[in-house]
């Protein structure tokens, strides 16, 4: 009895040991957006992907012999989430009755739903090994954020000052790239992701913990170095979409404080500091201008900058779609269509620009048009409902740990509306069931 005891526990410790592991390198599988492997396929093989796909052969593994016994149905979630359940299935069937249509290509419906499948599946299993535990994947997530900020701000300081760098990413990932103001005083930082957009989308989270570590003096943080650290870093990317992150935070922010002094001083702080990046940082006042004029006709798309060039793109062939047939603007054409549907307008726009015609092909600029476009109207108002079902307006807990990762992901989804189309990248399904769950752990405390 006693050697089968002794077996158990080093079986209990190689488990709990191995889960560890897997624990840190899936949740640093969000960060891995630009490392992508060549096998010279037909489809892109990225590292999340290996690291997901061990996860969920560890967890297969662990349940084999209760799968065996029948004793645990991994298919208990199409009983217990009816609503889910039928959203994926109106989802799959407009999409399959598309493709058959010839408004959708099976290779390209297939690629979602595989991607659907094992990022929706495998940071599901992250949160299920770790019994739902939110703050405990936070806190891993906040960890590495700290080192890949810690990255960005040694990039920026090694730049300044003219000394010769080792952080440049471009021999590992024809992904990545560096960009650089305007007038080249800085480097907009991006770390290990892509580009800066990226870096903010994905880094936002951790962000907004930073900042109401030093709003709350309850909140749990390792290190006011490390949110120091996160925050520099955020606002040395330069970049527009995490300036809009900042400013839905202030706001959110001054919400929960309108009746208090602090709540008037931290209004009149937002107001100052708008004005001040909208008229000192130019990258930040022409993105903003030159949008602006574009959709309103005032200025021509082919003078424009690149992003406004891509949002506009997107913006009319998702227009022409959906409004070129009613059941399309409804329902969308399926899961991976707007590619189809981008060249099929692409050259109806009497666009001419070199180099930034295809911009943008698969996953149109912003989650919003994506949506619109492959789901229709139904699809957009059942995430914005998913979105606003999970919102945590006000907590129990005095340290608003819940609340604060809830919200900052709240924010990180209407920044992913306005600017990132692709439904996998940055790390978005585990996110996704991370403000699921801290709804759900905050609701428990409740009761």
């Amino acid at each position: 009895m006693g050697t089968v005891k002794t077996f158990q526990n080093k079986e209990n410790l190689f488990l709990k040991t191995l889960r560890a592991i897997l624990n840190y390198i899936v949740v640093f599988s969000v960060f891995c957006e630009a490392l992508s492997l060549n096998f010279n396929l037909a489809f892109e093989i990225r590292l999340s992907h290996i690291l997901l796909c061990l996860l969920l052969v560890y967890y297969f593994l662990l349940h084999l012999k209760a799968i065996a016994l029948k004793t645990y149905n991994p298919l208990t979630i199409i009983k217990t989430r009816p609503l889910l359940t039928a959203t994926v299935v109106l989802i799959a069937v407009v999409s399959f009755l598309n493709c058959l249509r010839g408004e959708n290509a099976f290779g390209l419906f297939f690629k979602q739903v595989t991607g659907l499948l094992l990022y929706g599946t495998g940071f599901y299993v992250l949160l299920r090994i770790n019994n739902y535990d939110v703050k405990r994947l936070f806190k891993m997530y906040f960890n590495i954020a700290f080192f890949v900020a810690a990255a960005g701000v040694t990039q920026e300081l090694f730049y300044v000052f003219n000394t010769p760098w080792i952080f440049d990413f471009s021999d590992i990932s024809a992904k990545w790239q560096l960009t650089y103001t305007s007038n080249l005083q800085f480097i907009k930082i991006n770390s290990v992701l892509p580009e800066p957009a990226s870096f903010c989308l994905i880094m936002f989270p951790a962000f907004f913990y930073a900042i109401n570590s030093f709003a709350s003096t309850k909140l749990a943080v390792r290190s006011k170095f490390q949110c120091f650290i996160i925050i520099a870093a955020y606002l040395f990317s330069f970049s527009l979409i995490g300036y809009i992150g900042i400013f839905l935070s202030a706001f959110l922010l001054l919400l929960r404080r309108l009746k208090t002094k602090t709540g008037v001083l931290l209004c009149l702080a937002v107001m100052f500091s708008a004005s001040f990046f909208f008229y000192t940082i130019p990258d930040f006042h022409s993105r903003i201008i030159d949008t602006f004029e574009v959709f309103s006709g005032k200025k021509d798309v082919n003078s424009t900058n690149t992003s406004s060039y891509t949002l506009l793109i997107s913006t009319t062939i998702t227009a022409k779609e959906a409004l070129e047939n009613i059941p399309s603007l409804l329902f969308g054409n399926g899961l991976g269509s707007y590619e189809v549907s981008y060249f099929r307008h692409i050259h109806s726009l009497g666009i001419d620009m070199a180099g930034k015609q295809y911009l943008n092909t698969k996953d149109a600029s912003a989650l919003s048009l994506r949506l619109v476009s492959e789901t229709g109207l139904i699809g957009l108002f059942i995430f914005l409902g998913f979105a606003m079902r999970y919102f945590l307006f006000k907590v129990k807990d005095p340290a608003r740990c819940l609340w604060i990762i809830n919200n900052g992901i709240f924010i990180l989804i209407l920044l992913r509306l306005l600017r990132q189309g692709n439904y996998f990248s940055e790390g978005f399904f585990f996110f996704l069931w991370l403000y699921y769950y801290s709804f759900k752990q905050e609701m428990k405390t409740q009761k």
